[in-house]
């Protein structure tokens, strides 16, 4: 009988502290893996090829650090064909550690390739699955760049029309790693077929080979600091509207705040961690209500002998 009780404690002790621990551990898991990506605070959509200004964005008072990817003018060849399916921004091109150094990837096969890396190319699970493709595969891209001004901007006929710098060109790449892109968000923005050059790849395709910019900041204070972010931006871009050959190009740069997006995260977390806690708390109450009945019945047994062993001396 003894050794029951024991063999039950131990059981449900076992149960009990495993399920607690386990909630703990759930609860706290992504808020750990926000740190351990370098998450971002906030996203700021750079509307349009202008490099001062994502460079402007990404050094705003009240910035801890600020890292950008800029959307390419790319587009995927399949069997000799280009796949006109996928517009601008299903291959996005680091610029100055992005995915690197903040909000890194996360590696599901392969490794990523060096920042100085020209030839290899990440893709998402998404693509890899839509295109078949594995570590070590290749993949070739066709990249179109248009004529710029001194500014920047694309230049415009009088007709309306961007001319072309040159004819498209083919670049191939071998699959470097397959990647979840960070910070397993729970909406669609980053649930795409996506393909990302590092930064030294993407530097090929700077002198109009990119249509907008997203710059990814950590403020000082979090999301209590984007309010003033806002502000700041407000006022960058009044001043580049107001600037000589921009007038026409009424800026207005849009924010995405990740605290809302992992909030929602978190949300889907937590009915695990509630379930295990529930489990750990019945677990609990079973080894209290067991333990109570078994220690009674051996108090029990044992005070049936009591007189004959006092009378034993």
């Amino acid at each position: 009988m003894t050794l029951v009780v024991a063999l039950i404690g131990g059981l449900l002790g076992a149960v009990a502290l495993g399920a607690l621990a386990g909630a703990r551990r759930t609860a706290s898991a992504y808020g750990r893996y926000l740190r351990s990506v370098n998450a971002s605070d906030v996203s700021v959509d750079i509307p349009g090829p202008l490099m001062f200004a994502v460079k402007d964005v990404e050094h705003l008072s009240g910035t801890l650090s600020g890292v950008a990817w800029l959307g390419l003018n790319g587009e995927p060849v399949i069997d000799g064909k280009v796949d006109t399916a996928f517009q601008t921004g299903a291959i996005a091109g680091s610029l100055d550690g992005e995915f690197y150094r903040q909000d890194e990837l996360t590696v599901l096969a392969g490794k990523l390739p060096p920042e100085s890396s020209t030839g290899a190319i990440i893709i998402t699970q998404n693509m890899a699955t839509a295109f078949r493709l594995t570590v070590g595969d290749h993949m070739t891209w066709q990249f179109t760049r248009f004529k710029v001004t001194k500014s920047g901007l694309p230049e415009v006929t009088k007709s309306g029309r961007t001319p072309l710098a040159g004819p498209p060109e083919n670049t191939t790449y071998t699959v470097a790693a397959i990647v979840d892109v960070s910070p397993a968000l729970v909406d669609d923005f980053d649930s795409v077929d996506t393909a990302i050059l590092p930064p030294a790849a993407t530097a090929q395709h700077l002198n109009g080979g990119w249509q907008f910019g997203w710059a990814s900041l950590r403020l000082r204070r979090g999301d209590a600091d984007v309010d003033a972010l806002q502000r700041q931006l407000r006022s960058l871009a009044t001043a580049i509207t107001s600037q000589k050959g921009f007038s026409n190009f009424p800026l207005t740069f849009t924010i995405r705040r990740m605290a809302i997006v992992q909030r929602e995260a978190q949300q889907a977390i937590e009915p695990q961690a509630v379930a295990l806690a529930v489990l750990g708390g019945l677990a609990v109450i079973a080894l209290l209500a067991l333990m109570a009945q078994g220690l009674a019945q051996l108090l029990a047994r044992s005070a049936a002998d009591a007189p004959a062993l006092r009378a034993m001396g």
